[in-house]
This record gives structure tokens, C-alpha cells and sequence, in this order.
């Protein structure tokens, strides 16, 4: 279908969400809902992207194939992402038009996303609100005179609601006693849940799985059994110098691993979660798993060579030496690593009992 054909588009409109939401999730309902609405009045629909519920939108467009109008929150739009924005929702290029917010005059350094918003809305002929927060941005900008002439649907909203979600936590009380006979054996590079896509996945994928899921499906048991299943531990660049990705795995005992398990509030997401795959210490080694090196950044910088990788500032607010870190330079491949030398870390012996008919690894449960 041409981008210049002549048709309507409709604007899905939600407020941030709080994260991790699933098909039951009363504004995950009420968009796909609306955004059927809209295929069976052959509409288009204008959305966005870097926000989890934009994001939705747009996979959902792509999912139901309804042309898009996206409105990408940058001052510029490079060809480069454009193309990601099409690998990521898989859209069509033909079907989907791009547009960039309209500048803010005067500002130094303009609220993109305030911008992208009224762009949005702009576009739009028709508005739908969905989930709205009182006295937040997208409530301002419909109270507004400007909106008061634009069409709207109002029988997909439903109440908004901040409540959040967190991650898995484990009691030192209820501990798996097998836990113990673990130290010192292996070196465990710990997961947990994750907000987003997979780093190997497309956004609609992500999306698309939340459709079909009654929870959020990027739990930490979920990508423990990604990983399980590719056989690789996929790197990242955080926190790494020089540049570049490394895995990260910690010479901890598990049983010392659990107080570092916290709900890290900025990031809305726990630091740990009871989720593990450990490598014999001893093969770890061969396999260039190295000690980070650790270093007060008042008093001296790392070598400026190949090897910046291997060094960590030791923290100023926090102690980074606690974790006992080795890393591994690039992603970690385990598929031609013997199962017996591999050792996985679950939260209850349910879900050990289904990774050992899934997987040929011994495991282990953290809690009874």
C-alpha cells in the first residue's frame, strides 16, 4: 500500500507504564483492541518508538498490518535508523512513512519527548486514549485548547495505573543446603529479568511474545533458558574499558551472591536474580576467563592498551571488589563446553526439574 495514499490515521494514546506487562494487563488489552478498530476502518495509525508503550503500538501496527506514520524522537533522521526501525518492528517500507518532531523555538535543548507527543497527536485524525495520567504530559496536551476540535474515541480507556513490578528475591532461610557443596568449584555468570528485548531479538518479537503470555515473558527463569538454549552468553560493553564487550562471571560462592541481590529502583530492575551458569573454575581459566583488575581511579588509570577490558574502577559509592569479578572478552560460546562441566543455578526445584528435561545440564536449585 503507497505511503501517499489518501486515508485516515488514528493516534493510540498512553501515558508511561509501569513495566513488564503481559496480554492480561488491562492497557495491553484495550490497545489491541483499538488497534483492531482501527484495521477494520482500514485506518493507519501514527506511533513512535523509545518507549515501551509506543513501542507496543508500533509492533502491533506491524503485527496487524496497518501503515504507519512513525514519529522517531530525534532532531534528525539518518538512514540508518531508518532501517533499524524497519528490521526492529519488521514494518514495511512502503507502508511506513517517517517523520522527525517540529522543532522547539527557543530552546537550547528541546523536550523531545513532549515534542514527539504533539507530533504525534498532529498527524493524527482521529485520537484514542487508552490509559492517560492525571496531570502528566499527555493529559495537558489533551485538556488543551488547541484539541478541543479533534476527533476522539473515547471507549478504550481504562484506569491508570502506577503500580510496578519487581524482580525475583531469595531468602537466605530457605536455602537448598546443595548450594554450599558449589563453592569454590565454578566461576557463575548471574542473570536476571530485563525490562526490553533480548540484546539478539527483535523489539516485535518482544512484543509479540507479551501477546501471548499471560506474564511478563523476559523473566530471569526466561532468559536463563534463552541462554541455555542458544548455548551463549551474550557480551556487553557496560561499565568496560576501552570500549567493547566482555561476560561477566563472579568467584563468589552462591550463598555470598545473595546480598548483592537488590532491587536497584533507578533502573527498575533487581542487580541479581537467583538465576545462574557456572563454568569450572579450573576450565573457566583455559577458556580466558580472567580476574578483573581492580583499581582506585584517584590514583591511577589502566594500561592504555588492548587489555583495558580485564580492569574495573574498585567504586567510590559503591564497592565493586565485593563481586569477586572475572570477565571474558567478547560473547561466550559453552556449546562444545562437556555438560558435565557446566553448572546451572535456578530459583525452586520446579523449575530445575524442567530444565533437566530440557537441557543436559546438572542443576541446581537455590531454595528448597
Amino acid at each position: 500500500m503507497s505511503k501517499n495514499e489518501s486515508r485516515e490515521y488514528g493516534a493510540i494514546l498512553l501515558s508511561r507504564q509501569p513495566l513488564r506487562p503481559n496480554s492480561h494487563t488491562p492497557w495491553v488489552k484495550n490497545t489491541v483492541a483499538a488497534i483492531k478498530w482501527l484495521r477494520q476502518r482500514d485506518m493507519g495509525v501514527v506511533s513512535s518508538c523509545g518507549m515501551q508503550t509506543w513501542e507496543l503500538v508500533t509492533s502491533l501496527a506491524s503485527i496487524h498490518d496497518l501503515p504507519i506514520k512513525l514519529v522517531v524522537p530525534a532532531p534528525e533522521i539518518p538512514s540508518s535508523v531508518r532501517r533499524d526501525c524497519l528490521s526492529q518492528f519488521r514494518l514495511e517500507d512502503s507502508s511506513t512513512e517517517f517523520l522527525a518532531p517540529n522543532s522547539a523555538d527557543g530552546q537550547e535543548r528541546p523536550d523531545l519527548r513532549k515534542s514527539r507527543d504533539l507530533k504525534v497527536i498532529a498527524e493524527s485524525d482521529l485520537l484514542i486514549p487508552v490509559s492517560i495520567r492525571e496531570s502528566g504530559s499527555l493529559s495537558d496536551i489533551l485538556c488543551s485548547d488547541s484539541m478541543a476540535r479533534k476527533r476522539r474515541v473515547e471507549g478504550f480507556q481504562c484506569r491508570y495505573d502506577a503500580e510496578s513490578s519487581s524482580g525475583v528475591v531469595c531468602v537466605e532461610q530457605s536455602l537448598n543446603p546443595e548450594i554450599h557443596t558449589l563453592d569454590d568449584k565454578y566461576l557463575f555468570h548471574w542473570t536476571r529479568g530485563t525490562n526490553a528485548a533480548w540484546p539478539d531479538e527483535r523489539k516485535v518479537d518482544l512484543y509479540r511474545d507479551v501477546m501471548a503470555s499471560t506474564e511478563w515473558p523476559r523473566s530471569g527463569y526466561d532468559t536463563l533458558r534463552r541462554i541455555l538454549e542458544s548455548r551463549r552468553i551474550i557480551g556487553s560493553g557496560k561499565r568496560v574499558q576501552g570500549g567493547g564487550a566482555v561476560v561477566s562471571f563472579s568467584g563468589l560462592a552462591p550463598a555470598r551472591v545473595i546480598p548483592l541481590m537488590k532491587w536497584r529502583a533507578r533502573y527498575h530492575q533487581m542487580s541479581f536474580e537467583p538465576y545462574a551458569i557456572g563454568v569450572k573454575t579450573e576450565l573457566a581459566h583455559k577458556l580466558g576467563i580472567l580476574p578483573v583488575q581492580y583499581y582506585d581511579r584517584t590514583k591511577t588509570r589502566p594500561p592504555d592498551n588492548e587489555d583495558q577490558w580485564q580492569w574495573q574502577s574498585a567504586g567510590q559509592k559503591t564497592d565493586w571488589q565485593q563481586e569477586d569479578e572475572y570477565r571474558h572478552k567478547s560473547d561466550f560460546d559453552f556449546s562444545r563446553i562437556n555438560p558435565e562441566d557446566i553448572r546451572v543455578i535456578c530459583l525452586n526445584r520446579t523449575q530445575a526439574q524442567g530444565l533437566r528435561c530440557n537441557f543436559p545440564y546438572p542443576v541446581t536449585a537455590m531454595t528448597t
